[in-house]
C-alpha cells in the first residue's frame, strides 16, 4: 500500500487493515464532516501514534474531540504534539493532550543557528482596527475577525501598508479565510495590477501550480 494516505474531501484512506497506509493524514474539519462519519471510521486501536501539528489548537473543545477519540479509544496510543506557539492567550494547558514537554527550543536560538530568518518587524497603525470583541472566552471567533479585518477602511489600509513597505519583494500573506484572501488580493491588484494571486483548497491543481510557479 502507499506510504501515506490522505482522508480529505473526496479522498478516503483505506479502511482495510491489510490495505491501510502506514500513515493517514486528516484535519479535524474533515473528520467532523457528515456527522463525524470519517472520525467514526478511524478505529483507535488500529493506530500506534497520533501526531498533532499546531497542537495549541487541540486543547479547545472544537479540536479536542479528535484527540479524545484516539486517546480514550486506545490506552496504548502514543501522542506527539508539536507547536511553535505553546502559550495560549486563554492559558489553556497542553497537558490536556500530552503528559510532558519532550523537547523545547527558543525561536531566538533557531534564528541564531540559521534555521529561521531574523525578524524585521514593522508596526503600522490601522485606523478603526478593533479586536476586543472577537473572542468567545476561548478562541477568536472567525466571523467576528472577518468583520474586524474587512471593514471598509481597515483591509484597504492593511493592503496599502503591505504594498508600500514591501514594494517589489516576493511576499506571502496568510489570510483569515477565502473571502478575506480574495478581498486582499483584489486590493493589492488595484494598487499594482497583476501583482497578487491567491490559492485555496479548492483551487484546481493546474492553476495552483501556475500560481506557485509565478511566485
Amino acid at each position: 500500500s502507499d506510504v501515506c494516505s490522505s482522508d480529505l474531501a473526496e479522498l478516503r484512506a483505506s479502511g482495510s487493515l491489510f490495505n491501510r497506509a502506514p500513515v493517514v493524514v486528516a484535519t479535524p474539519q474533515t473528520l467532523y464532516g457528515n456527522k463525524d462519519a470519517r472520525l467514526k471510521r478511524m478505529t483507535a486501536t488500529e493506530f500506534d501514534y497520533l501526531i498533532i501539528d499546531e497542537a495549541h489548537f487541540f486543547v479547545s473543545e472544537a479540536y479536542l474531540r479528535v484527540v479524545k477519540h484516539f486517546q480514550e479509544g486506545n490506552p496504548n496510543l502514543k501522542t506527539l504534539a508539536v507547536t511553535a506557539t505553546p502559550n495560549r492567550a486563554d492559558n489553556q494547558s497542553l497537558k490536556k493532550i500530552v503528559e510532558a514537554v519532550a523537547f523545547n527550543v527558543p525561536v531566538q536560538e533557531l534564528i541564531c543557528n540559521g534555521w529561521l530568518v531574523p525578524i524585521q518587524a514593522a508596526e503600522v497603525p490601522i485606523k478603526n482596527y478593533q479586536l476586543t470583541t472577537t473572542t468567545s472566552g476561548e478562541d477568536f471567533r472567525e466571523e467576528d475577525l472577518q468583520a474586524a479585518v474587512s471593514k471598509d477602511e481597515v483591509l484597504p489600509a492593511m493592503c496599502r501598508a503591505v504594498h508600500e513597505i514591501l514594494r517589489d519583494k516576493i511576499t506571502l500573506l496568510f489570510a483569515l479565510n477565502v473571502e478575506h484572501a480574495e478581498l486582499a488580493c483584489a486590493f493589492l491588484n488595484s494598487f499594482e495590477p497583476n501583482s497578487a494571486a491567491c490559492v485555496f483548497g479548492h483551487t484546481p491543481e493546474d492553476a495552483r501550480k501556475e500560481t506557485i510557479r509565478k511566485f
